[in-house]
């Protein structure tokens, strides 16, 4: 049994008197020291050794002794002598990847165990790593190098700090069809999120982005979305160190449909991402489940990291799931659709994307090929609307507007510059992505309003699919 907070000196010497490790500090340490080069040389190893105690004495001190005590096993303050002496032994072979000109991957594999650095300190970012492999250096320098080709094709990209660029379009309009939010911190003090998994629309949100680009929005999610939330819950609570998050999933209202072979490949993508990021999920609840979930479950399980499922808990029974969240997050911390006291889901979302309009309209329309589809919707006096159309149909539609029963406007759906698939026809996944047209801006009230939507679509065994966004000022 180890004593916990301890750590052997012996390794420690080791470590010290490396050549990689001395070579590491004298990396750090000024250079140019005056005198002969052997006398030089002499000097900037001494100050190289001095470097490196002073850096590791800091790295021990809070390993052992952190200013905030997390009380659970694998994070500092909660170490065995073992796990202390991994946490030196990664820190000194990443040190040594990043400094090493024959290693290509080596600045990735630091810049990887890096990326929250300005919410977390490096003791804590150390041990999250070696939490996911249970503190196997060999087995998580595997895991990081693997990550370094994928941490390599965000950053080309910046890791997409521009979420509507990630995507192609709003990201106010993706989560129409694809919605999550962040709101409140859990007991623990981790960011909450609710994602209100049974909205998904995968026929919308084609509509809008493709789902191969929302693997970008996930580097977006991960390198700018939670470091945010994280620092703003410091804000609140210097004492918050946890770079993990608390999230609600909710799937009332799931079609099994929506669960195929694309959203499963989506989560494969995402699956890759997250190695660059192990340990973020603090624990998950999963709310509503519906009957033909357990058969989803076990394919998505494959996906996951071991010790990512074992955090993940299921209800069918929505009572038994929110009693569950109630024990994790105070009341007034918890969004008002899940039983808290906290502002509604659509009003975070809101105020999370900056909306200022008073209400939004959102119809899909899906039909079969020379199909045609309508919806009505009205205006009260003093309100305006613009909507837009947004859709990836390779042969466009067409749309007439009533007003009272009067005829006010027509246009074509139409993708501007590029050529439509063979003929017009079919829905090709692999096909032109999605595009976005203006429909009208000045709709008023008080009336009534009808949008009639016709697919150029003549034939083909694939629905056509048009989403129709109207915001309402």
């Amino acid at each position: 049994t180890h004593v916990r907070g301890s750590v052997a000196m012996d390794d420690l010497s080791s470590l010290l008197a490396t050549t990689a490790g001395l070579a590491a500090a004298a990396g750090a340490a000024a250079p140019g020291s005056g005198g002969s080069a052997d006398g030089g040389s002499s000097r900037e190893l001494r100050s190289a050794s001095r470097v490196i105690r002073h850096r590791l004495s800091v790295i021990i001190g809070t390993l052992q002794r952190p200013h905030v005590t997390i009380n659970v096993p694998g994070y500092p303050g909660e170490l065995t002598e073992h796990e202390v002496d991994a946490c030196l032994q990664f820190r000194a072979r990443l040190e040594e990847k990043a400094r090493s000109a024959d290693d290509p991957n080596g600045r990735g594999c630091r810049e990887i165990v890096d990326a929250f650095h300005s919410v977390e300190e490096e003791p804590y970012a150390l041990c999250r790593f070696l939490r996911a492999r249970k503190f196997d250096v060999d087995a998580v320098m595997d895991m990081v190098e693997q990550g370094v080709s994928i941490w390599t094709e965000g950053k080309k990209h910046n890791f997409f700090p521009d979420a509507n660029v990630a995507i192609g379009n709003p990201i106010s309009v993706l989560r129409t069809q694809y919605p999550v939010v962040y709101s409140g911190i859990a007991k623990n003090g981790c960011p909450t999120s609710y994602f209100k998994a049974g909205r998904i629309s995968v026929e919308g949100l084609e509509c809008v982005t493709t789902l191969e680009k929302l693997t970008n929005l996930g580097w977006h999610q991960m390198i700018y979305t939670l470091p945010k939330q994280i620092a703003k819950a410091q804000k609140k609570d210097p004492d918050i160190v946890r770079c993990e998050g608390v999230a609600v999933v909710d799937l009332k209202g799931l079609k099994a449909s929506s669960l195929n072979a694309r959203t499963l490949e989506v989560m494969k993508s995402m699956a890759k991402i997250n190695q660059c990021f192990p340990e973020v999920l603090n624990c998950m609840v999963v709310l509503n489940a519906p009957g033909f979930f357990s058969f989803s479950w076990a394919v998505i399980r494959r996906f996951l990291d071991p010790r990512t499922a074992a955090k993940i808990q299921i209800f069918s029974d929505e009572n038994k799931g929110k009693a569950w969240l109630f024990d994790r997050v105070d009341m007034d911390q918890i969004l008002s659709d899940f039983g808290g006291t906290g502002p509604s889901f659509d009003e975070v979302l809101q105020e999370e994307q900056g909306l200022s309009m008073k209400r939004r309209i959102v119809e899909l329309l899906s039909m079969a090929p020379q199909g045609k589809k309508n919806f009505e919707f009205d205006l009260s006096d003093g309100e305006t609307a613009r909507f837009d159309a947004y859709t990836r149909s390779p042969a466009g539609g067409h749309i007439t507007i009533f007003k009272d029963d009067e005829v006010v406007k027509e246009l074509e759906v139409k993708r501007e510059n590029v050529a439509t698939l063979a003929n017009g026809n079919g829905v090709d996944a692999n096909g032109p992505g999605p595009y976005r047209n203006k429909v009208l801006s000045d709709l008023e009230g008080p009336a009534s309003f009808k949008f009639v939507v016709e697919t150029k679509m003549s034939e083909g065994k694939e629905q056509d699919h048009f989403l129709l966004v109207g915001d309402v000022h």
